[in-house]
């Protein structure tokens, strides 16, 4: 890879994690006074580190179960947890290369915050309506693609 796309991909993750301290702050009253269950984070925040491990080999890259238990923090969890416990998805990547581990560790954090925050209007006294996890999970989809797609980009020139 030669300087230019590191570049790129150094800069494009900044921003990202930029934006994704940016948008932790601004929620951050919000996380203090819609504070989550300890045992549902910690539940989340094992299954994301379980479900990473299993992984499938495909023809470019690897499938991991991981995007499931993502799925239920964005629903389920206040912005700042969602980014904690997404971010146990990174020792799963320690073998695969520093621009992977940076990539997972911008990219997914952030569309399982974005997500949550997405969901933040959903959030009644008792749970999520069902309208509302189906957006928030089309939402973190689509926001995962694209901000995937960024870091490859930028990873490729």
């Amino acid at each position: 890879m030669d300087v230019s796309r590191q570049w790129n991909t150094v800069v494009v993750l900044g921003l990202m994690g930029l934006a994704l301290l940016a948008l932790n702050v601004a929620t951050f009253h919000y996380s203090l006074t819609h504070p989550d269950e300890f045992p549902i984070v910690m539940f989340l925040l094992f299954a994301v580190f379980a479900l990473s491990f299993v992984e499938v080999r495909l023809e470019r890259g690897r499938l991991t179960l991981s995007g499931v238990a993502i799925g239920a923090t964005a629903v389920l969890l206040n912005p700042l947890n969602a980014t904690i416990v997404t971010l146990a998805l990174t020792p799963a990547t320690m073998r695969r290369g520093v621009s992977t581990i940076l990539g997972n560790a911008f990219a997914i954090p952030s569309a399982a915050c974005l997500s949550s925050v997405i969901a933040i209007p959903f959030h009644s006294a008792s749970s999520v309506q069902i309208l509302g996890r189906l957006l928030t999970l089309i939402a973190f989809n689509l926001i995962s693609a694209a901000l995937i797609a960024v870091v490859l980009s930028a990873r490729s020139g």
